[in-house]
């Protein structure tokens, strides 16, 4: 009985599947890392800016309600209208929930991203050379699939999450109310 011996691969094959697998993460999963990163800072100043000042509007009113000085009518009602602006804006954009989510998917690409590098050290340093390219692969078609889902499931939960402007019983249209 004859036996066929299979011939492991040279360090450049190895090498060659390393940089591929560099080359598809680069492709498939820098760039949306990247935005998770670039989108997470507005709605966090939004978030923050917007409810600070909303408050700050919302506790000072009374005091000004019962202060005397020139044009205060005026400057109370454009006070409301900014405080009821503020909060409409910040009920139907959700700009916490954005704020949240943007930034535990990008916290989850970086883990699986960690998992990914840590996958390609073990096929250097621990798996049998007949096996190293096979792993580096297997853990590069992980590294896709999971930061696939990550995306995916936060913009399913983006658009479940979308509120259509409401029409009220008189027939003007008027921001959703909070949830």
């Amino acid at each position: 009985m004859e036996s066929t011996v299979i011939p492991l691969e040279n360090a450049d094959d190895f090498s060659q599947a390393i940089d591929s697998a560099r080359a598809i993460k680069s492709k498939y999963v820098d760039d949306r890392l990247e935005w998770y990163k670039t989108h997470k800072l507005l709605p966090r100043l939004l978030y923050r800016l917007v409810g600070i000042a909303t408050v700050i509007l919302s506790v000072t009113l009374p005091a000004l309600t019962a202060a005397q000085f020139a044009n205060k009518d005026l400057i109370i009602s454009c006070m409301s209208i900014v405080i009821a602006a503020f909060t409409g804006l910040g009920s139907f954009y959700h700009w916490d929930r954005t704020w949240q989510k943007n930034a535990t998917a990008q916290a989850s690409i970086e883990a699986f991203l960690a998992k990914w590098e840590l996958e390609l050290a073990r096929a250097k340093e621990f798996v049998a050379a007949a096996d190293r390219i096979k792993h580096v692969y297997d853990a590069t078609d992980d590294l896709i699939a999971n930061t696939s889902r990550v995306i995916s499931s936060e913009t399913q939960d983006f658009f479940n999450n979308l509120q259509p402007v409401q029409q009220n019983t008189a027939g003007k249209t008027s921001a959703p109310s909070a949830t």
